[in-house]
Parts: C-alpha cells; structure tokens; sequence
C-alpha cells in the first residue's frame, strides 16, 4: 500500500497545480474536495491520531494549506495577466501612431517606433543601421537636451519639455519631450515624444479652412484637425441635414476607413445624436455605453456588430452664423474618459473656424450663382443683340444698289463677323440644271477654288438641305458622316455646320452654309432661319426687279449708244475736217509754189511728208472703222514691250517742220512681256507719238517711261511743257489708240498736272508673269560712241540704240570724240563726216592709229557714191552707211550680227 505521507503530497500536489494552472477559484475547489475526501475516507496507511479530534485536524490542515496555495497562485496569475496587459498596452502604445517612442542610449536611438520615425524624419533604413542620432536638434534648443539628460541619469526621469527637432529634410517640427531611465550601465533609456506642431498652429489651422471654398475639404481638414489635436481614435464630420431616410450624410472621416459606416449604414436623428445635429449642443461623454440614452434605437439598439469601438464620445456642433447647424464633428475612442475640457475647447475652436469657412462658402456660392445667372443673362443679351445685328446688316446690304454677288457677299461676311463663324457661303439654286452655283464665300479661303464654284446639288452636307428642304445642323462635325471633308474641318478648327435652304413659297432659289469653330447657340437657330427667308426674299425681289426693269434698261441702253454713236460721229467730222485741212493746205501752198532748181527738192520733200501724214489719216480711218465695227482682228504672241516701243519709234511719222521735240527713253532692267499683237501696239505707239508730238511745243521734251507695277505693264507718254487744253485734241490717233489697247484688255488714261504744268498720257496692259530672262538684246549689250554735230539727228539714234539695249554716248565734234575714245574706250564709233573743224576722216584716223582694230568705226554720211565709200575705208573706217541708216542694218552691225556684204 502507498504510504500516507505520498498520498498526502499528491494531494497537494494536485491542489497547487489546479492553482497554478486556474488560479484561486480553481485552486479552492481542489482544496475543498481533496478536504472532503480526506475527511470522509482517512488516509489508507495511517491515521495521524485515533481521536475525533485527531481526524478532523488532517482536514483542516489539508483546506488551509490548498487555501493558502491557492491564494498564492492566484495572486501569480493576477500580476502575470497585468503584466501582459501592460505589455500590451505598452505595445500598441508603441505602434500606435499618436506618440512617438523611441529606445536610446547615450548617443544614438537603438529602437522606435513609426510614429517617431515620422516625426523626427528618419526612414527605418537609417534607424536599423545605426545612422540615427537623438542629439541632432534645432540649434536653439540643443541646450534643452543638454540640460535633460543628468536629471535623466540621476532621477531616473526627465522632466518634460517643448523643443524644436531639425528634421533630416530641413524642416523643422515642435514636439513635446520626456524620457524614463531604463538602466543606468549601460545607459538605456526610453524617450516620449508628441507632436505638438498641429496645435501649435491651430490659428492657422482656422485661417487655411477660412480661406477654403471646397466644402468637402472643409469638412476633412477640420475633422482631421480635430482627430489629431485631440488625439482621438478616429473623428467624423456628418452634415446637419437629413435625407429621405432620416440619416446625415457622412462628409469626412479621419482614423479609420470609410467602408466601416458602409457596411453598418449612417447615424440616425436619435436621442445620443439630436441634441448635437439638431439642438446644437456639446456632449462629451466618458463612457457612452453607461449613457442612458444609448442603445434605444432599433435595429441595433447599441454598437452595430463591425463597428468602430466607441466609448469615450465627443460631439460639437459646427453652427452657421443664421443659428442653424452646419453639421457636426463626431470624435470617439475605445477607451473611456479619454477626452478632456481641453479637448473640448480645441474641437469648439476648430468647429467655429469651420463655420466660418462654411459660411464663406455658401456666400461665395450664392455670389458665384448670381454672377453666373448674370453672365448667362449677359451672354443671351449679347447673342441677342448679335443676332439683331447680323439680321440687320443683312437686310441692309439687299437694299443697296449693288450686283447680286457683292450683296451676298456682304451677307456672307457679316455672318463671319457676327457668328464668329470659320466659313460662310451662299448659293443660289439652277433650277433647270439642277445644281448650286456658289454666290459669295467668307472666311477661310483654303477650300475656295474653280472646283467648288459650281457642282451638283447631291454633292456635299449641302446636299441633304437642297433634297429635304429643312434646315440641317451638326454638331460635333468631326466623325459625322454626312459631313462630305471632315479632315478639312479638323485641319481648320470647324467644330459646328448649319445649314439653311433658301425658299420662297417652297420653291428652292438657294442655300446658305455657315461651318463655326464654337457650337451654334440654342437662340441661333430660329434668328438664322429668319435671316435665311430674308435673303430668299431679297434674291426674288431682285429677280422681279431685273425682269421689270430689263426693257426699259434694254431701251435705255439703245438709246445712249445712238446718242454716243451721234456724238462720235459729229467730234469724228470734225477732227477729220480739222486734220486733213492742213496737210492739203500745205500741199496747195507748194503746188502753188514756182521754184527753181535749188528749192524742188525742199518742196518736194514738203509735199511728200504731207502726203504721207494724208495717207497716215486714211489708215487710222480704217483702223477706226475695223475697230468700231469689231472686225479687226488680233494675232496675239508673247512679246517685250521695250522691243514694242523701239518699233513703234521707228515707226513714227516724220518729223514737223518747225523742228521735233527731244525724245527721253527710260527702260526698266527686267524684261516686260505681254501676251499680244505686235503690229498693232506698234502702231499704238507710234499713233501716241505723233499725237503728242504733234500738239507740242517745237523743241520741248517727251519723256517715254516703261515699267511695271503689280501685274500690269505701264507706258508713260509725258510732256512738262505741254499747253493746257492741246492734249485734248489729238486728232485721230486717240480714238484709235483706245481701241486698240482695250482690245488688249487695258485701259487709257489722260492725266494733267495743273495750267502749265504738262500732261501725261498713261497706257496700261495685262503683263505676264515675271520671268527670270534677259531681254535678247542684252546678250548683244555694247559701248556705242555716237559723233554728229546734228543734236536732233543724234539724240534720235541714241534713243534708238538705247532701246537696243546699248550703252551710247553722245559728242558734238572731233576733239570731243578722241576724249571719249581714250576715255571710255568704246567697242562701236558712229562718226559724221561732216563734221565742223575735224571732219570725220580725220577723227577715224586718230582713233585707229591710238585703238588699232580694238574699236568698230563706222561711217555715217550722205554720200553714198563708190568714192565716197572707198575714202571712208580708206581713212580706217570698217562700214560705210549712208544716211537715212536702216535701223535693222545698224542693229545688226553694232551687235556684231550683220553681214559686211550686206553692210557696204
């Protein structure tokens, strides 16, 4: 049998492990029941004494030791459950967010927790490898450290402190500081650390939610704020108002995620929340479960299942500055009694700063509505007025008394200006073709060629307005298919087209499309209709009008051409009695005339240049009659204008007796071609000539100007010295003269300067394009010396030799000629042979015996017997030309084109 004292020690045994393992109630309960066991069974072996006293000691001593056991390993179980809970509050303290914790040494921080990471700046990264040094601080405040750190070593505590910590990106943080020694060697202490940077700018905090205007950021930075500042576990912030159902609407929520009022739905209007939503009152609560008002509300009657923890409770109204309630800033925390009378002072704050803000916001909404609304109404006055505008410049520009396409024109344009639109076109509709002819175009011109001027009305956008006869808008244009170039629509910004049929009484007389780089307002549509039945209108009054007035325009027309065919016929007589009176005046005087043998030949040659300027007239009188008529005919070619004048000089009649005026020829450098008739410009100009040198003074100057300006070819007939009132009448040349350039498409003008100024005779031709060539003459291009003591004679050749393109120069005499030959070391010399003093042999002799065969003399003389002509060679000269010289022969030879043979 097992003796008594093991039993008795399983039995205690047993006792302290149901103790140690339970605690006091279990370690009791085993007491009790191994006591009874005791009692009423005894102990196998042995008994401790016979007497009744003796058995109930051994029970008794059994209950008090179990009790005793139980006792102590109760009180074992109880420090070990707070010392986990220390633990774990200690734990959660450190990973929580709202202090920061650090574990530190003399010099560096060994251990922290996020929120001190955070606060301080440093990542872990720098914290695990031991870069992390607690002594850098603002240098103002490092004496604060200084001074904390014996307290620490000898109290075993610092007192805490506010101090400024520089962080590692510069900024700098307020924070408020204590430490708890840990152990003294090695030094190990434990560092406390709360940011009191947010409260420290709460002023601020009000300032940045008044300056705000989003009112869902209202709501998060004051409920943020509030959270923060108070060190609440989680804030909300629900607006005063409720819905349909009776719930607020959840506007911020700081601390935990939105989804947990998701899943649980929103506050209602009970008692726990009416007294801040609706009453506008503060309630701070330490426990709210022990509030009796808590827990009255179906369906959860307290805390729904997933819901935050709340005990510790604060509630403040956010009150507007009318008495009603803006909303309200919920704060709650798991634990109780966590919220203070400072807290609430802090949240009251940031509840009137929001307020404000909130105010701020709804005054800046309702001002932003009113000028809105008035902008709005701004803008339909201003496309009101637009509108009008355009409806009124339409109207009247189909009053104005202009061609259909300038009026429509101007009703493209002023749909351009008014609607801001891209492009504007209008049409106008053939009814037995069956297509639109484009009338007027403004705006953009890119799309603006021959192929868009007329094309068949099923072609294009327009198409749809001509076949349903109904106005048709598109907006956007761009991916439309019915629009016929959209990638010409993108390219040019047109984002909008509208198009409006042009009826009257459902009759089709046009079309008109607007493309707009804006949509078409709403008020446009009814006005542009109306515009639309405007400009029908007016086209078909126009027609009416035109068909009316046709036989009476038709007659008017009639009428002034026989009145201007009488009156031509009438100033036509009387130039042709005027003009031929003299020439048969002169020619009597000379028939009359006896003469002997050394005056026939000045008669004769009288005779024969009035007979020529009669012959002259019965040419121009058939030209005027061809051109009259319309018979004559033209031969067009590409021709130089220069090589025009140049024959038309040559063409001139002969000079008057009383002396010919003095010729200036001014050429441009660039060659002027025309596409037209040569024969006939050169008898234009040679008419001009004579016109103008006929009714000038002997000896006065005619300047001869050719040149170009834009695209037209002008030629400039001027006389400085013409008298007031000849110019008007210059016989026949002029009537023919217009003629012949208006057959050319030009047009002659007749300009004056003023009594005694002059006149100025101005021919304008079509000139073709400008083409980068040289006049063929240039390619001859020489040094000409020109030798006669006749100035008449010579300046006549060098105007001739000038349009040639040669460079002449011009001497009276021999001394002169040998000057300029030495000089300017001419290529060709014309010489006279009658020349006064040195004759021209002699300057021909000088000249070669100084140049050799370096210059080109040709004779010029009215000699022409084979005498004369050997003489001349003889003296040194190259050609013999007798005088008057043929100008192609000239031309030829100072070009180096013509033929000796041809030549002597």
């Amino acid at each position: 049998s097992v003796p008594a004292p093991a039993i008795a020690l399983l039995l205690v045994t047993a006792v302290l492990a149901s103790a140690w393992v339970g605690g006091l109630g279990p370690g009791l309960l085993s007491t009790v029941l191994v006591g009874f066991m005791v009692a009423f069974f005894g102990l196998p072996s042995a008994s401790v004494s016979t007497s009744p006293a003796g058995n109930l000691l051994l029970p008794v001593l059994f209950v008090a030791l179990g009790a005793g056991v139980s006792i102590a390993c109760g009180a074992r179980k109880r420090a070990e459950a707070g010392r986990r809970e220390s633990e774990a509050r200690f734990r959660a303290l450190f990973g929580a967010e709202m202090v920061g914790i650090a574990f530190c040494d003399r010099e560096t921080v060994r251990e922290a927790n996020d929120a001190f990471l955070d606060l301080m700046g440093y990542s872990r990264e720098a914290l695990d490898t031991g870069g992390f040094r607690w002594r850098e601080t603002a240098p103002d405040d490092r004496y604060l450290d200084e001074r904390g750190l014996p307290e620490l070593i000898a109290t075993g505590r610092c007192t805490p402190f506010e101090k400024e910590h520089l962080r590692v990106d510069g900024s700098r943080v307020t924070l408020h500081v204590g430490a708890v020694l840990i152990q003294r060697q090695p030094l190990r202490w434990v560092c406390f650390a709360v940011d009191l940077t947010e409260r420290k700018k709460l002023p601020q905090v009000g300032q940045l939610l008044a300056t705000e205007l989003d009112v869902r950021k209202i709501a998060q930075g004051a409920t943020d704020a509030a959270t923060l500042l108070t060190g609440a576990r989680f804030g909300a912030f629900f607006a005063g108002g409720v819905d349909t159902r009776g719930q607020h609407a959840l506007s911020a929520l700081s601390g935990a995620p939105r989804e947990v009022f998701g899943r649980v739905g929103l506050p209602r209007s009970t008692a726990l929340f009416a007294p801040t939503l609706i009453g506008g009152k503060v309630v701070r609560l330490d426990d709210v479960t022990q509030d009796p008002r808590y827990g009255q509300t179906a369906p959860h009657f307290g805390m729904p299942r997933g819901h935050l923890p709340l005990r510790s409770y604060l509630a403040v109204p956010v009150i507007a500055r009318t008495g009603a309630v803006h909303g309200a800033l919920l704060l709650g925390h798991p634990e109780t009694g966590t919220f203070t009378e400072r807290d609430e002072r802090i949240v009251v704050e940031l509840a009137r700063h929001a307020a404000v803000a909130l105010d701020n916001t709804g005054r800046h909404s309702e001002l932003e509505n009113a000028l809105r609304e008035e902008q709005l109404a701004r803008t339909a006055a201003s496309e009101r007025a637009r509108l009008e505008a355009l409806g009124a410049e339409v109207g009247m520009a189909l009053t104005l008394p202009e061609d259909r396409r300038a009026v429509l024109q101007r009703c493209a344009e002023a749909m351009v200006r008014h609607l801001d639109a891209g492009l504007a076109r209008i049409w106008t509709f053939d009814a037995e073709e069956g297509g639109l002819e484009l009338q007027a175009s403004a705006g953009v011109s890119a799309r603006l060629d021959a192929g868009d001027a007329r094309q068949p009305a099923g072609r294009s956008e327009m198409s749809l307005v001509v076949t349903q006869r109904r106005p048709l808008v598109i907006h956007p244009v761009d991916g439309d298919p019915r629009i016929h170039d959209p990638e010409w629509a993108r390219q040019e910004g047109l984002v909008a087209f509208a198009g409006y049929p042009l009826l009257v009484d459902d009759r089709l007389v046009g079309l008109m499309a607007v493309f707009a780089r804006t949509p078409f307002p709403a008020a446009a549509a009814e006005r542009m209709t109306a515009i639309a039945a405007t400009i029908a209108h007016g086209l078909e009054r126009r027609r009416r009008e035109d068909e009316g007035s046709g036989l009476l325009a038709r007659e008017r027309e009639a009428r002034a051409a026989a009145e201007a065919a009488s009156a031509s016929k009438d100033e036509f007589l009387t130039r042709l009695g005027h003009e031929l009176r003299h020439p048969l005046a002169a020619i009597r005087d000379v028939l009359a005339v006896r003469c002997d043998e050394a005056d026939r030949v000045r008669v004769l040659d009288i005779a024969r240049r009035q007979v020529d300027q009669v012959v002259g007239l019965v040419d121009d009188l058939r030209d005027l009659a061809d051109t009259t008529q319309g018979t004559i005919e033209l031969h067009k070619e590409r021709v130089s204008l220069a090589r025009v004048v140049e024959r038309g000089l040559q063409r001139a009649r002969p000079p008057r007796e009383d002396g010919e005026p003095v010729l200036s020829v001014s050429l441009p450098p660039e060659c002027i071609e025309l596409d037209a008739d040569p024969v006939r410009l050169e008898q234009m100009v040679a008419s001009l000539l004579e016109g103008v040198a006929r009714d000038s003074e002997p000896g006065s100057r005619i300047e001869i100007l050719v040149e170009r300006e834009g695209e037209e070819a002008v030629l400039r007939v001027r006389n400085p010295e013409m008298t007031e009132g000849r110019h008007r009448d210059l016989g026949l040349g002029p009537t023919v003269v217009r003629k012949l350039v208006e057959l050319h498409g030009g047009r002659l003008e007749l300009q004056e300067d003023g009594p005694g100024r002059g006149a100025e005779v101005v021919v304008r031709l079509p000139a073709l394009a400008k083409v980068e060539v040289e006049m063929e003459r240039e390619i001859g291009r020489t040094r000409v010396l020109l030798v006669d003591d006749n100035l008449d004679a010579a300046n006549g050749l060098a105007v001739l030799l000038g349009l040639l393109g040669h460079e002449v120069q011009i001497v009276n005499d021999g001394p002169a000629a040998l000057a300029a030959a030495r000089t300017n070391a001419p290529d060709v010399a014309l010489v006279d042979i009658g020349l006064p003093g040195m004759d021209g042999y002699a300057v021909a002799q000088r000249i070669r015996e100084r140049s050799g065969k370096k210059v080109m003399l040709v004779a010029l003389t009215g000699y022409g017997s084979e005498e004369d002509r050997e003489r001349a060679l003889a003296a040194g000269f190259d050609y013999h030309l007798v005088k008057p010289v043929d100008l192609d022969t000239l031309e030829g030879l100072v070009a180096g084109l013509g033929k000796p043979s041809s030549l002597h």
